[in-house]
């Protein structure tokens, strides 16, 4: 017998020797919530069913409800915060209006007195501050008006001082300053006739060295770097003495009829031909009047000479 039972366990452990390998691995579906063969056609066959593409439905709908509702709270949360600060700017701009900046700056700053346990002195005490506080903003509110008045009495000042300014010499140009004739043709420097130039005025640009003095753009021999342009824009700057730049365009080589377009031009670098243009004044007097601000640039009295038939001497006014 018990070579019997010995003979039937070797032939059952020979048989499942023979015997292939299988998995016992099992498939978790998460819609579902339910265990099953790990097998393909197991795992088909359940994915296809009505139930299972409920579940899957049902879940992203889910999902998709949560996230609306985060948006939606992300979103109440977003206008809360903005809903306060306009709140706080409002309140803010309100204290400006009625106490100032300063008054605030001070109070916010202000070192708070310590309470007193004794509820009469708290309100005694409290009633005192307050009474304080509104007697320094009426003081700093005065103060602020009265510093404002100065301010704009000041502001009066300056403006009738810059008319009177405007009203006296501002310049005086030598008598060849700015000037000089060549082949009969009288050019004035852009630099100093700065005040006659405009847009649309017919000039002559130099394409030279930009770092040429005024002596050498007047030499005879560098003539041939000066280029019929014309003015389009007159811009303010702060890098030029005169404070001013010019946008110009010209022809730039004579057998091109192509225009160049050059910005911030220097006036150094511009000149005018005297009475080429209705715009530029027919005599150098004009120009110089014109440059000037059209006003005297001195007046003073100088002693005649002497009269032979009296032996006197007489006073005159001489304007130049």
């Amino acid at each position: 017998l018990h070579f019997a039972i010995m003979m039937s366990n070797a032939s059952n452990k020979q048989r499942k020797h023979r015997e292939p390998w299988r998995s016992n691995e099992r498939h978790y579906c998460e819609a579902c919530n339910k265990w099953m063969g790990s097998d393909r056609q197991s795992i088909a066959i359940h994915e296809n069913g009505r139930k299972h593409k409920e579940n899957v439905e049902k879940a992203l709908a889910k999902q998709r409800d949560q996230r609306l509702a985060q948006d939606k709270e992300a979103l109440n949360v977003q206008r809360a915060l903005a809903q306060m600060n306009q709140a706080a700017t409002s309140s803010h701009l309100q204290d400006v209006s009625k106490y100032g900046v300063s008054a605030l700056h001070s109070l916010a700053t202000s070192t708070p007195q310590p309470v007193k346990s004794e509820a009469t002195t708290n309100s005694g005490s409290a009633q005192g501050d307050k009474k304080q506080e509104k007697a320094a903003w009426e003081a700093r509110k005065a103060k602020r008006e009265r510093e404002k008045k100065k301010d704009s009495d000041d502001d009066d000042d300056d403006d009738d001082d810059e008319h009177k300014d405007k009203k006296r010499v501002r310049r005086q140009l030598a008598p060849d300053e700015g000037n000089y004739t060549i082949d009969d043709k009288t050019y004035l420097e852009g630099v100093t006739f700065i005040e006659l130039l405009e847009e649309q005025m017919p000039i002559e640009v130099w394409i030279g060295s930009h770092n040429a003095s005024l002596a050498e753009t007047r030499l005879l021999e560098k003539q041939h770097l000066w280029r019929h342009g014309v003015i389009l824009n007159i811009r303010r700057s702060s890098k030029e003495e005169t404070g001013k730049v010019l946008d110009v365009a010209y022809i730039k080589d004579e057998g091109n009829e192509q225009e160049t377009i050059e910005k911030s031009v220097a006036p150094s670098r511009v000149r005018l031909i005297l009475g080429s243009e209705e715009s530029i004044p027919d005599s150098l007097e004009e120009a110089r009047i014109a440059a000037t601000g059209g006003e005297v640039v001195k007046s003073e009295q100088v002693k005649l000479e002497l009269d032979e038939s009296t032996g006197l001497s007489s006073w005159g006014t001489v304007e130049v």
